[in-house]
């Protein structure tokens, strides 16, 4: 898929994506579900690897749900522990139109506790990109819209939510990749996140699924609203495309560089093409990482741990 061309599939989905699809019950496409690799024994279909990356991926993944006004779960979405109460997740997880929400409940399925939100910052340049947005008069809407320099603050699509509690044992923190970091074809890439499947599916017992994604990460930076956003192209696993979807939204992209013994994160999911299945778009964190360091500050002032910046 050129840059071209995937640009204006997204142009026309992402407003739907981000507005609509993050509500829906949708999932992760051709993802590898965790449990069944933490639960494989010798001998299984799946690799060490496979059984590796499952173990190190479901210690730092967790699921937001965001509550409505009457405590009932109105929407699904992922994120990573960047601190023992700090979780990093996409912007628009957090958000009710342009108003900030407080009322998330943060799960750790591995060990079946949950973690309130105590306070939540978004990262200004979305948020002020979101309330433009809504402020542009009449008819210059729907333009305003699509234009491609202003779809969606798509690299800026990141929040943080402070924890009224810390994370519960049995899980870690992630580290993003480090400044200046230099993707490369090489380097493992794997995405992950909670989106339940179908109809079926219990946001309140969400299913933890990776996959790996192909690509250099800049290869197609910039191809949506020319912000830096990293876009990712899908991979066929046994003849079906995979790729992130609603659900999904603030899991990581975790990186594997060669010789490395853990997982760092290069992004957050953002969001995807129409169907799901040919790209995933992505928030980067190393060309955030001024912006993520000043939210972490700001969310932890008067709070113990605030001195650990991981960004």
């Amino acid at each position: 898929m050129s840059a071209s061309s995937l640009r204006r599939a997204v142009t026309c989905a992402v407003v739907g994506v981000l507005a609509v699809r993050s509500l829906s019950i949708q999932a992760m496409s051709g993802g590898v579900p965790v449990d069944e690799l933490l639960a494989a024994q010798p001998g299984s279909r799946f690799t060490q690897q496979q059984i590796a990356f499952a173990h190190a991926i479901s210690a730092v993944t967790v699921a937001l749900i965001k509550l409505d006004a009457n405590g009932t779960a109105a929407s699904l979405c992922s994120a990573t522990i960047v601190h023992p109460r700090v979780v990093l997740t996409a912007a628009h997880c957090v958000l009710n139109g342009v108003e900030v929400s407080r009322r998330i409940t943060v799960l750790f399925e591995r060990v079946r506790a949950e973690r309130q939100a105590l306070d939540v910052i978004v990262h200004p340049g979305f948020l002020q990109n979101a309330r433009a947005r809504v402020n542009t008069p009449g008819p210059q809407r729907l333009k305003h819209a699509r234009s491609a320099g202003n779809v969606f603050s798509l690299s800026k699509d990141l929040a943080l939510i402070l924890l009224a509690r810390p994370i519960p044992e049995g899980y870690e923190l992630v580290a993003p990749v480090p400044p200046g970091f230099r993707d490369s074809r090489a380097f493992t890439k794997l995405v992950a996140g909670y989106g339940a499947i179908g109809a079926s599916g219990s946001m309140r017992r969400p299913l933890l699924r990776f996959a790996e994604m192909h690509g250099n990460s800049r290869l197609y930076q910039g191809a949506i609203a020319e912000e830096g956003e990293i876009v990712m192209e899908s991979k066929y696993v046994d003849g079906a495309r995979v790729n992130v979807c609603a659900g999904d939204s603030g899991g990581p992209i975790l990186v594997l560089e060669r010789g490395a013994a853990r997982l760092r994160q290069l992004a957050v999911t953002s969001a995807a093409d129409e169907d799901c299945r040919e790209a995933g778009i992505f928030a980067p964190i190393d060309a955030q990482r001024a912006a993520l360091r000043s939210m972490f500050d700001a969310l932890m002032r008067g709070e113990g741990g605030g001195d650990q910046n991981p960004f």
